[in-house]
């Protein structure tokens, strides 16, 4: 999701707060995308 986005839902006057999240989504994602390549071929 755009963090853009995030921050009209949240109603935030700013990127600022939503951006000190952004590296947890990077993260999450990243350990997401490692699980599904190695369900799909192996580890």
């Amino acid at each position: 999701m755009d963090i853009r986005v995030v921050q009209q839902i949240l109603r935030h006057s700013s990127l600022a707060v939503p951006k000190r999240y952004a590296h947890a989504t990077r993260k999450l994602a990243k350990d997401a995308a490692h699980r599904v390549e190695n369900a799909l071929w192996g580890p």
